[in-house]
């Protein structure tokens, strides 16, 4: 969970969003290309480095996309929910994003 003050208005940004979880995928992906390259004697060195420089060059583009465009930001990370503000409790907030208090 993330807390940002803005003004008066706390935002709170949950865990495992999607980035987070791009972020693990990529991982794994790249683990298994490496894994699969080592340990497969009918995949070539090359084709196995060629296959981690694009997916690693595919994730680059992505997490530079959601950092220049709001829209993708937002597709990926989700909106922001504003749980206090003008110092009140936002109770549908709240509940909407899984709170309770």
């Amino acid at each position: 969970m993330q807390l940002f003050i803005y003004g008066d208005e706390l935002w709170i940004l949950f865990g495992n969003t999607p980035s987070e979880l791009f972020t693990y995928i990529t991982g794994i992906a790249l683990g298994n290309i490496a894994g699969e390259t080592v340990l497969n004697k009918e995949i070539k060195v090359v084709a196995g480095i060629t296959a981690m420089t694009m997916w690693a060059l595919l994730t680059i583009i992505i997490e530079q996309l959601s950092l220049k465009s709001p829209m993708i930001r937002v597709l990926f990370d989700g909106e922001p929910a504003i749980v206090i503000k003008n110092g009140k409790i936002q109770r549908k907030a709240m509940a909407l994003s899984k709170l309770n208090g």
